[in-house]
């Protein structure tokens, strides 16, 4: 008898769940008669792929995700958060022409979309077309004003790179000024950056003022002063920063494969990884540190979607696949994180030791 009430009322309860979708999921798209397409677009089938896809994203399962919004692409006319999360999940799984083309189609000069003028103006940026990229990358500065986090920041980021690439390197200098003091420490960075791409005099010491600064933890970009005194040639330099910085900060694992690399005579290794006057590399490093803000955050999805979007950029700098190993790790994803983890050992003895550590862990 008790088991027939619980089945009874699980059936009522899972009839209202079902009628609260229907009913959230047309509050949320554009009121409006509906004709004969309209019907097919709010089929029972639609509505099921849409709430599955949605539900996969709060599980981190960016396939699933894909596969049940994939069948809905009707929705992209009406439903902003549909084209939101589907052109996350396309970057994350690094369909990134798929990613350029859904954001061509749903792309609306009168409407802002974050993610779809991000892709389309770093779409133009590598097609080298620098006046259609700024375009997008300007909106960006508009969207991001109803965004505290992001406000004026990854729009002028962009378009002093933009300007870079494009030999104008007054204007380059000056959007990276119209980053808000808020963001300061970027700035700093974005600065030591475009005086190494334009290899300015001072550049060494904009990246000795960055590491040394007590208030963040810059250690990471001891690499990059590294890097840059080996363009330099100044292999003597390089072995000192690369000692220094080894002592006071041993866990960092960037840092003691740089150190393998000076020791082992084999610094090709590092300036493989990245180059300053290749500003792709460099716009690569900018949306790796948004991918490491978001999963300082614990926002995984995010991290992955800026993440890939660096590795988009500069697929060369095997190091910061690290980032997403520890991403899925998290993520309880425990299948990728381990192939990543092996995909790390090749860059050599620390994070080949690190990587059997966490392989390890896993099993």
């Amino acid at each position: 008898s008790f088991s027939f009430y619980k089945l009874y009322y699980m059936k009522i309860f899972i009839k209202n769940i079902y009628l609260f979708f229907f009913l959230t999921f047309n509050i949320l798209c554009v009121t409006e008669v509906l004709g004969k397409d309209k019907k097919i677009e709010y089929s029972k089938e639609n509505i099921s792929n849409y709430f599955s896809g949605i539900t996969s994203i709060d599980l981190d399962s960016a396939n699933n995700t894909y596969k049940y919004l994939n069948k809905v692409q009707s929705l992209k006319n009406t439903h902003s958060n549909y084209n939101i999360q589907f052109l996350r999940t396309l970057v994350i799984l690094q369909k990134f022409q798929d990613a350029f083309n859904f954001s061509s189609q749903v792309w609306d000069e009168n409407e802002l979309f974050f993610e779809a003028d991000l892709m389309l103006g770093l779409n133009y940026f590598l097609k080298k077309n620098y006046k259609q990229a700024e375009m997008h990358f300007e909106r960006l500065n508009r969207i991001s004003r109803y965004n505290f986090l992001f406000q004026d920041f990854i729009g002028n980021t962009l378009i002093a790179w933009s300007k870079a690439s494009n030999n104008k390197k007054k204007d380059s200098f000056e959007y990276i000024e119209k980053i808000p003091n808020r963001y300061h420490h970027i700035k700093m960075i974005q600065t030591s950056f475009l005086n190494c791409y334009y290899d300015n005099p001072e550049t060494e010491n904009l990246f000795k003022k960055l590491i040394e600064n007590e208030n963040y933890n810059f250690s990471r970009y001891n690499f990059f002063l590294v890097d840059y005194l080996l363009s330099k040639k100044l292999v003597k330099k390089a072995k000192i920063i690369i000692d220094t910085s080894r002592k006071e900060h041993s866990s960092n694992l960037l840092i003691k494969e740089t150190d393998n690399f000076v020791l082992g005579k084999t610094t090709k290794k590092i300036t493989n990884f990245f180059n300053c006057k290749n500003s792709k590399d460099t716009i690569a490093e900018f949306f790796y540190i948004l991918a490491n803000l978001f999963a300082n955050e614990k926002d995984f999805q995010l991290s992955n979607f800026y993440l890939n979007i660096s590795l988009l950029l500069n697929n060369k700098f095997l190091p910061n696949k690290a980032l997403m190993a520890e991403n899925y790790y998290y993520q309880k994803k425990y299948k990728i994180s381990k192939n990543m983890y092996k995909s790390l050992k090749v860059i050599g003895p620390a994070y080949s030791w690190y990587s059997s550590k966490i392989i390890a862990t896993i099993l």
